[in-house]
């Protein structure tokens, strides 16, 4: 992927484009052009055995400062995320017993370790989520069934990688099944009116509402422009339902609405490939990109990270 991308692209360290909605230009150049080399350095220097020790303290403290793994990036609900379709590749693909692989996830849940930067509401909602976890995974599995009634054979997670038309550098997505669905989970939040002090987070009935899922609706757009234009579908899955949307049922994963989206993708990458041929430097490429880290969901530290490194951008000025 590198090696081929033009020096332009390369200087700042981005070799392909992926869903923008829901980012800003900052948050993209950030993650891509700052945060990523940064850990790949650092990581460099752990295993350089010519470091010095000091050398390498320093870099794992960049590490555990940026890197998702080390960070507190991650939470309760996106863990049960990513163990419902692990779940669902074991009983639909690998065609296991369903209970055996509902315990195997709960196991590695139990195992999970709470962020420690949210005075414990992490922790809280891991132990409420644990018990959501079988019913959204029975639920899951029924609605990918329903989604996928007519394949020939149920496929999981694949990487896509080609250039949309018009973009000069490659895009990358990658569907949770079929080539061209993605499952979204749904999971209990905080509700201190209610006496569990966690309320159902309801399945959405119509995608155009919120711009969380308009971001999916974006995401399966590159499914189906890197993939023949098959339709997507976006499957939810909660606690106590499913529900599933295609082309049938809903007008943002129509042809022409998915053939709008891939558009306004095509226009960001090209707004981004030229931001990143017009600047020489980091400098250059990010002190007009002001971000609004109110924005992030992220841990502390990626958000100091980005208030220090702006800072210096104007501190001058």
């Amino acid at each position: 992927m590198e090696e081929t991308s033009p020096e332009w692209a390369t200087r700042h360290h981005y070799y392909h484009h992926s869903n923008y909605k829901g980012k800003s230009k900052s948050k993209i150049f950030f993650d891509k052009c700052h945060v990523r080399p940064a850990i790949k350095l650092a990581e460099s220097i752990v295993d350089n055995p010519d470091a010095t020790d000091g050398q390498k303290q320093d870099a794992w403290d960049i590490i555990r400062r940026l890197d998702q793994k080390y960070n507190g990036s991650d939470n309760a609900a996106m863990l049960m995320g990513r163990l419902t379709q692990m779940a669902c590749d074991a009983i639909l693909i690998e065609h296991e017993d369903v209970n055996k692989a509902i315990d195997d996830v709960l196991f590695m849940a139990h195992n999970y370790e709470p962020r420690t930067w949210d005075n414990g509401k992490d922790a809280a909602k891991r132990d409420y989520l644990l018990t959501e976890l079988p019913f959204v995974i029975k639920n899951a599995v029924v609605g990918l069934q329903e989604a996928m009634a007519l394949d020939n054979k149920i496929l999981g997670e694949i990487t896509l990688y080609n250039k949309l038309p018009g973009n000069r550098l490659p895009y990358m997505t990658k569907p949770d099944y079929g080539r061209r669905g993605d499952l979204k989970t749904k999971w209990s939040k905080a509700n201190n009116k209610t006496k569990s002090g966690f309320a159902t987070h309801s399945l959405p009935t119509n995608l155009g509402k919120s711009i969380w899922d308009m971001r999916n609706v974006s995401q399966v757009a590159g499914f189906y422009a890197l993939n023949s234009q098959l339709p997507p579908f976006l499957l939810y899955a909660n606690k106590t339902d499913y529900r599933l949307f295609n082309e049938d049922n809903c007008y943002e994963l129509e042809q022409d609405h998915l053939n709008y989206m891939v558009s306004q993708s095509v226009d960001m990458n090209k707004a981004i490939e030229l931001k990143l041929q017009k600047s020489e430097n980091k400098r250059q490429l990010l002190e007009d990109e002001f971000p609004d880290t109110s924005d992030w969901l992220e841990p502390p530290t990626i958000i100091e990270e980005a208030t220090q490194l702006w800072s210096l951008y104007y501190a001058s000025k």
